[in-house]
């Protein structure tokens, strides 16, 4: 499913969002313009997360602060070789994350 504030609603702008093992989810609005029917959340992912986390690697410092003041009111989840890591306000029920409990 896909409530759709940047880029159409068809399959290539649905999460993840996938480079070389690095996955990417986003839930909520980044203040950044659609270009070339691209969301806001790969936009953001292959311009900002990718880069940080090649340059730096996926557990450094650099990259989860850069992440943890990017997702604001979003919430971020992104995963590599098994590991998820998730940034903004999730619910955990019954041992499942939740990033939106409106629609439950």
């Amino acid at each position: 499913m896909r409530w759709a504030t940047h880029g159409s609603k068809c399959r290539k702008n649905c999460h993840p969002f996938a480079e070389n093992g690095v996955y990417f989810a986003h839930n909520g609005v980044l203040p950044i313009q659609s270009v070339n029917d691209m969301t806001d959340s790969e936009i953001f992912f292959r311009g900002q997360v990718y880069p940080l986390v090649t340059q730096y690697g996926y557990d450094s410092k650099v990259t989860e602060a850069m992440m943890m003041a990017a997702a604001g009111s979003s919430k971020f989840a992104m995963m590599y070789k098994g590991k998820v890591k998730l940034y903004g306000d999730y619910t955990k029920l019954n041992g499942v994350y939740y990033s939106n409990l409106r629609w439950l």
